[in-house]
């Protein structure tokens, strides 16, 4: 079966609408998450208002960093003129998978920064005197599992730029067995 223009559209767009749909959803529930325990910190400890709504503030900037990146791979996915039939189904399944790549790559940082934000707000609330520290340990930690999300951001754009070379006799039923693995163990 020829591969067409449009097949390689179908697997940009789709690739672009799972990477921001499961990125906008987890960076929304690590965001959420901080500011839960945000709210519940100044209704337990007012006076600590300031120093919980800094907390949470930069928590939350600081779980936004894999969504930004799942937007940055989905523009470029829509906008990036991938629509040349070079490397046949190899081409489609490479836009596809980087999509899913930057999508699957934003669950696990997202709701990691989301978790160590809420449990910073909790700190601040129980001990404000300590804010500092704990917003620098927050910091740190949300800065070590926002890695993954960038090895995820890395693969995509390796996937959206380089131009497989399609062996000849190859079906497109093994090419998509063999992306399906290797989505596969790259989850795992």
């Amino acid at each position: 079966m020829e591969l067409s223009v449009e097949y390689i559209r179908i697997a940009a767009y789709l690739g672009a609408g799972i990477s921001v749909g499961l990125g906008a959803i987890t960076t929304g529930i690590g965001s959420g998450i901080i500011a839960g325990e945000g709210a519940y910190g100044v209704m337990k400890q007012p006076q600590a208002n300031d120093q919980l709504f800094r907390t949470m503030l930069i928590g939350q900037a600081a779980a936004q960093t894999a969504g930004i990146f799942a937007l940055v791979i989905s523009m470029l996915l829509i906008y990036g003129g991938f629509d040349i039939v070079d490397g046949g189904w190899f081409r489609a399944a490479a836009l596809l998978s980087a999509g899913l790549a930057m999508g699957i790559g934003a669950l696990g940082p997202s709701l990691g920064a989301g978790y160590s934000g809420g449990e910073a707000c909790k700190s601040v609330a129980r001990m404000p005197k300590h804010g500092n520290a704990i917003m620098g340990n927050m910091l740190i930690g949300q800065a070590l599992s926002q890695t993954s999300a960038i090895f995820a951001l890395v693969v995509s754009l390796l996937l959206l730029y380089s131009v497989p070379n399609q062996p000849a006799g190859l079906s497109t039923g093994k090419i998509l067995l063999k992306s399906i693995s290797l989505i596969g163990a790259g989850m795992a």
